[in-house]
């Protein structure tokens, strides 16, 4: 396992580091493949990369929401998140939720993803911002442990999630 001095870690904006895009876009869409029914030389991949590719060109904005962090150690990126609107119903207006954790696998199990959690929570309570929301299919535990707490069952891209809260109010 790769060892990193905790100091060489940082943790920037990505519209701070926008040529950092492409990078995480191609992260984002990976981990959107694997939990896809499509298969991956599928023609409608590449119309989805676009479509990814675009939505986080939003995030790039000087606007409270979207906005996605990347970790990163010198001049390579390891990690990202984001913070983000989401409307799950109709009839329901957006909240705000927390997407897109990843972490390079080398660099897991460093203490990353947490960091990662931290800034966006800190970030989140800068805002004014009370609760956030996220969905995980296979992460419960690791969410829990941090304080998230389980409120349902869902699915996503016909697959079950645990849906979790994090309350910032009382952090």
């Amino acid at each position: 396992m790769l060892k990193l001095e905790q100091e060489k870690i940082q943790i920037s904006n990505l519209s701070q580091c926008d040529h950092w895009l492409p990078t995480v876009t191609l992260w984002h869409h990976q981990e959107w493949l694997k939990a896809s029914s499509l298969p991956q030389d599928h023609p409608d991949n590449e119309t989805k990369f676009q479509e990814r590719k675009c939505a986080l060109q939003a995030h790039l904005g000087s606007h409270r929401l979207p906005v996605t962090f990347v970790a990163h150690n010198n001049e390579e990126p390891i990690g990202t998140v984001s913070l983000v609107y989401y409307n799950v119903r109709d009839d329901q207006a957006p909240s705000e939720w927390l997407s897109n954790l990843y972490v390079l696998p080398k660099y897991r199990q460093q203490g990353i993803a947490s960091e990662l959690l931290n800034v966006v929570v800190a970030h989140a309570q800068s805002l004014g911002l009370q609760r956030l929301f996220l969905y995980t299919r296979d992460q419960t535990d690791f969410y829990m442990k941090r304080n998230w707490r389980f409120l349902t069952y869902g699915t996503v891209q016909k697959q079950r999630v645990s849906v979790l809260d994090y309350l910032l109010t009382t952090q």
